[in-house]
């Protein structure tokens, strides 16, 4: 068993995702991303590689449930971090895969099961909302992000339909061992 404390900025309080039987790493624990995230690399807040399967999860955590986040941004632009975020966190991936300078630091950190390109990727970003009218729009949401992550998803052979997902936090805690502490 895995237990990883999670505390995203702006979440009240931390939750843990407990895994078992997976290879689990946070790329924001790497020693050379700490240094790259100057240089605007983004990361995404938790990724594991099911062994059995061989897929690779990347999930990602944010808090929109303050009624005012859109105040300074629009839906695009929070769509836009997110595409930002797994499109770098593939390019950090493939550096592995690739085993460029750089990749073998990240290599040096991260499990063995990750050093060859998996089966499967799967990307789930998971919300914390609180308005029904965004949660009501989280279909078209999630559609919007398929069509803008298409192309960059196609290059590692994922399928945005089966393979991205938004969900509230309330489905996460459904799906994955979630829980609050």
């Amino acid at each position: 068993m895995t237990p990883i404390v999670i505390q995203e900025k702006g979440f009240q309080g931390k939750f843990q995702l407990t895994l078992t039987n997976v290879d689990c790493f946070r790329i924001d624990k790497i020693n050379p991303h700490k240094y790259l995230t100057n240089c605007h690399l983004k990361d995404m807040d938790v990724c594991w590689l099911a062994p059995s399967t061989q897929v690779l999860y990347l999930m990602e955590f944010k808090d929109y449930a303050n009624p005012h986040f859109l105040a300074n941004s629009s839906i695009d632009e929070k769509l836009e971090e997110l595409i930002a975020k797994a499109t770098d966190v593939l390019m950090i991936l493939a550096s592995v895969w690739s085993n460029s300078k750089k990749g073998q630091e990240y290599k040096q950190e991260i499990p063995e099961s990750c050093y060859t390109i998996p089966r499967k990727i799967k990307f789930f970003f998971v919300l914390k909302l609180i308005t029904t009218q965004i949660q009501n729009d989280i279909p078209a949401i999630t559609t919007k992000l398929r069509n803008k992550l298409e192309g960059r998803a196609a290059l590692f052979d994922i399928d945005v339909a089966n393979d991205v997902a938004i969900i509230d936090l309330q489905q996460a805690s459904q799906i994955f061992p979630l829980v609050w502490i």
